[in-house]
């Protein structure tokens, strides 16, 4: 498994790429961390993204407080949803982010695309 991390300053624009993505079902969310869900068990780009400003204090001197990481595994590697989830878990917690509301997305993979 290789790691890929990267940061940002803009939530807004990080959550909108992502919730874009699933809406055209090029991604699929696989984990969510402390954030809320409507009455349909659903993620609000505006919810979500108040869920995760809540967090981050008003004085913060952090200039990219967004955290990307993309994990990926090896073309023959086909873990199922649950260790994905483990495996996930396990990582945010080793980084120290395993209490901060996050959300994990998958990329579908098309076929042809591997």
């Amino acid at each position: 498994m290789i790691a890929k991390i990267s940061s940002s300053n803009s939530l807004a624009a990080a959550l909108g790429y992502n919730f874009k993505k699933v809406e055209k079902h090029e991604e699929s969310v696989l984990l969510v961390q402390g954030l809320f869900q409507d009455r349909n068990g659903r993620y609000s780009r505006a919810q979500v993204l108040a869920d995760m400003l809540r967090t981050i204090p008003a004085r913060c001197r952090t200039k990219k407080t967004v955290f990307h990481c993309s994990l990926n595994l090896r073309p023959d590697e086909r873990p199922s949803d649950e260790t994905l989830s483990r495996i996930t878990t396990e990582y945010m917690e080793a980084l120290g982010y395993g209490a901060q509301p996050y959300k994990v997305v998958l990329e579908v993979q098309l076929p042809g695309s591997l």
